[in-house]
């Protein structure tokens, strides 16, 4: 059987979250990790995972020391100030959401990827030569690309600092920000960062806009082999979900 998975709201994951405190107590047979630096909480067997649970993307950032139950004291503490950091190959979005509202906003293109193979210039340098004049424009692009998130993103922080900071790149465009030469406005262990769970498009101001609203979702997943065996428990969770929307 599938996995069920639903969005729902903040205040229906503060619900959860106190529910499931209260159950597991009860239950040993069921036990909870909670990893707060990537707002997620697992209640699994000790064996399978039972239930995820992803926070909404504004909460935190947390400390790594902190514990499930002491979370509850900062669930109504969302950030006001969140950076938003959309990159793909050639293509970023930079916004900063100031109370839920998209304040200010900058798109950044550069011409960074073949046309006939469709490679980012920096995964093709890997194993083609730099003698082309081709190659040489894109490279010096996909320098100037970086270059420019960066100056955006210390504009955006010098404007109005942010209390979280939220992105969507894969691991080896990440890695270019810190390479670059113009340096990163923040560390690469910074605890305000939290990468997006969710599958973001090319980054535009509607992606923007899309990530903006999601902060404020959190995300469920229920393995639903586990519906027979736990019945009492994921019925006091669909009482609390209702009819959410599916992912």
């Amino acid at each position: 059987m599938s996995p069920a998975d639903h969005m729902i709201t903040k205040h229906q994951c503060q619900k959860l979250m106190i529910a499931i405190e209260e159950y597991s107590a009860k239950d040993k047979s069921l036990g909870v990790t909670h990893d707060p630096s990537n707002n997620k909480l697992t209640v699994h067997d000790h064996e399978k995972n039972i239930i995820t649970l992803r926070y909404p993307a504004a909460w935190g950032p947390y400390p790594q020391s902190i514990k499930l139950d002491q979370l509850s004291d900062h669930l109504t503490e969302d950030p006001s100030t969140i950076l938003i950091v959309l990159i793909h190959a050639g293509y970023a979005a930079i916004g900063t959401l100031i109370d839920n509202q998209l304040a200010a906003t900058k798109m950044i293109r550069k011409y960074m990827v073949r046309k006939t193979q469709g490679k980012a210039q920096l995964t093709y340098l890997n194993t083609k030569g730099k003698s082309r004049l081709g190659s040489r424009i894109r490279l010096s692009r996909s320098v100037e690309f970086f270059q420019e998130i960066n100056q955006e993103m210390e504009r955006h922080i010098n404007w109005e600092i942010p209390e979280r900071i939220i992105y969507s790149a894969s691991p080896r465009i990440w890695s270019m920000i810190f390479q670059s030469q113009i340096s990163c406005p923040f560390e690469k262990d910074d605890p305000r960062l939290l990468k997006l769970s969710m599958h973001v498009h090319r980054p535009n101001r509607e992606e923007l806009e899309r990530v903006g609203h999601w902060t404020n979702l959190a995300n469920i997943v229920i393995q639903s082999e586990y519906l027979s065996i736990y019945t009492k428990f994921l019925e006091q969770i669909n009482s609390i979900i209702g009819n959410p929307r599916n992912n």
